[in-house]
This record gives structure tokens, sequence and C-alpha cells, in this order.
């Protein structure tokens, strides 16, 4: 099989959509096929990604118009067999057109109401529903995670409640910089004894405000662009984050979590996960503040029986091994 991935990730977009394409890509190679990436002109970010990982990494030209074209160009020199498309600017029409040079297309979405040309159609979300006309995979039996994560869950680390470390990981760029509101929550917290891991990831762009903070907080270990957090997560009590892709992560690992949605499309997601009790969502970030963290910390920590059911509802939702089961249903399609 070749398999082609068109995704893109910059500052103000987020790594996510990347990352859970090398979760794939990664299961494909592992079983033999040939990948392929190609982004956008300006994801920079993207491009260092693919290479990380040693997939080819392709840029397109600057005009969203060729997008589509240059693409299908590939896919036809290439002989594709399948294009793995994960990007919200790229729709029915774009797949209709890269579909005439002859690959199956796989769609990777997480909005609803969005109509598409594909063969497949993955959407991870909680309560997902299928809008198109293609075979649908649903739920987050899907959800795409690199292997590591499944890895570190099999080493089974049961929660007893008690918070001893915690982990502030907003994602691969966080934009709107609530690591360091994090940071200045915990500060306030006035604990002693509590350690904190930080992760940041290689587009983050706060470095001045991060020295900042973690100055005013002594026990935080910076950790900038790891290759992957599933380690970090595991020896971890207690998180602060995103919702998006890094909430499978955590959830795969039953490590409870404070979680604020940094990015529009993540907040229906994130309140339903939350509704339902498989961690505290704390609102859209723009609208969360150091004192509201603070106090939700706080409460969370006092609480450790509801840290003991987070973790066992995560670990139960999410099993790690939904790459597998789409790279499976890729290859008997």
């Amino acid at each position: 099989m070749k398999a082609l991935f068109r995704a893109d990730a910059t500052p103000a977009l987020g790594a996510g959509h990347v990352m859970r394409c090398m979760a794939l890509a990664g299961e494909l190679r592992s079983r033999g096929a040939e990948i392929h990436f190609v982004v956008g002109a300006g994801s920079e970010l993207a491009a260092r990604l693919a290479a990380a990982k040693n997939f080819p990494c392709r840029r397109l030209p600057a005009e969203p118009s060729r997008d589509a074209g240059e693409t299908a160009r590939i896919v036809a020199h290439e002989r594709i067999d399948w294009v793995v498309v994960d990007h919200y600017s790229l729709d029915a029409a774009w797949e209709k057109e890269v579909r005439r040079a002859g690959a199956s297309i796989l769609v990777i979405e997480d909005l609803s109401g969005r109509e598409h040309d594909c063969d497949l159609l993955v959407n991870a979300g909680f309560g997902a529903e299928a809008t198109v006309r293609a075979r649908a995979l649903l739920g987050p039996e899907y959800a795409l995670l690199a292997p590591e994560f499944r890895e570190a869950r099999e080493r089974d680390r049961e929660r007893d409640g008690t918070v001893r470390r915690i982990l502030v990981g907003y994602g691969g760029t966080d934009p709107s910089n609530e690591t360091c509101k994090a940071l200045e929550a915990l500060a306030a917290l006035g604990a002693s004894g509590l350690e904190v891991e930080v992760a940041v990831g290689a587009g983050f762009a706060h470095e001045d405000a991060l020295r900042a903070a973690a100055q005013r907080l002594p026990a935080a270990t910076l950790r900038r662009g790891l290759p992957h957090l599933a380690d970090l997560m595991q020896s971890c009590d207690l998180a602060l984050g995103a919702g998006g892709t890094s909430s499978w992560e955590r959830l795969c690992l039953g490590l409870p979590a404070l979680v604020s949605a940094t990015a529009a499309n993540q907040a229906r997601g994130a309140a339903a996960l939350g509704a339902a009790g498989y961690f505290l969502y704390l609102g859209p970030a723009e609208r969360v503040t150091s004192e509201a963290m603070t106090q939700a910390l706080l409460r969370r920590i006092a609480n450790p029986d509801a840290l003991r059911r987070e973790s066992a509802r995560g670990r139960a939702l999410v099993d790690g091994a939904g790459a597998a089961r789409v790279a499976d249903a890729m290859a008997g399609a």
C-alpha cells in the first residue's frame, strides 16, 4: 500500500492534525506501507514534525487554488492507493478532484455537518454521528494515538487519587499561552510538596513569559519538544491541558485532567466528555482565569475518589488501538 497524508500544522492551527495523521502513518508503515506527506506552503511546523519521524514530505505551492491539482498530480505520479486528509479547509470539492487521480480517500474529521466525497470517514468524537454516505468509523475506539501511549498503558499504573505530580501541557503550539496561565494558578495554590512537569511543543512561542512564570514556581521542570508525552503522562497524577488529541492521550492512560478548550472545534467534544465525568471541563480557554484554575485544583486535589473514578472511566473509553483499527479498515476496504 502507498498512502499520502495531507495535513497542516502552524502556530495558530496547532499540531493536532499532523500528530494524529502521523499516528496512523506509523501504524501503516509498520505494516509495510510506503508513506508520503504533503503540507501547505506555510506549514513549516508540519514539515518539521514529519521529518522528525522520517516521513518524506513535500510542500505545496502557496496558491490555495492549486492545492487539489498539485496533490492529485503527486497521487498519480506516485501511484498512491490511499489519500488521508485531515484539514478543515479541504472539503468534498478537493476530495473529488484528488479522487480522479485514482486513489481512495480517507477523511479524518472532528466537526459535524461538513460534506465529503470519501471512502472512509474517521471521527473519534464522543457521540460522533455519520453525516456522509461513506463507511464511517465513529467514536473514541478510533482515536488515533501514537504507539507509545498503548505501550505505556500496558505498564498499567493504578492511580489512587493522590496528587503528587501535576502535568501542564497544552499541545504543540499553545497560541493563547494557557501554559503560563496554569503556572500562575499553581503558584497561587501554595501547596508544598507538589512536583510540576511543564511540557511545551516545538511550536511554542512564549518563551520569555514561560521563563518568568517558571521562576515563580521553583518546583516546575520544563520539557521542550518531547517526541511524545506518554511516559510523562503515565508518571503524573493530574493534568492541566487542552481538549482535542491530547484528551484522548490522557484518557488512554487514565490521567485525570482539568481541561480548557483552546480552539472552537474542541468546545463541543470537551463539554460532552466533561458532562459524562471523564474529566473536569473548565470551559473555553478565553473565559478561564488563573484564579478559576486555582479553585478547581483545590477542589480536585481534595477529592481523590473523583480522580480515581475519572481515571478508570478514561481507561475504559480509550484503549490506544485506534490507529490499528483504522489501518485494518483501510486494508479491508
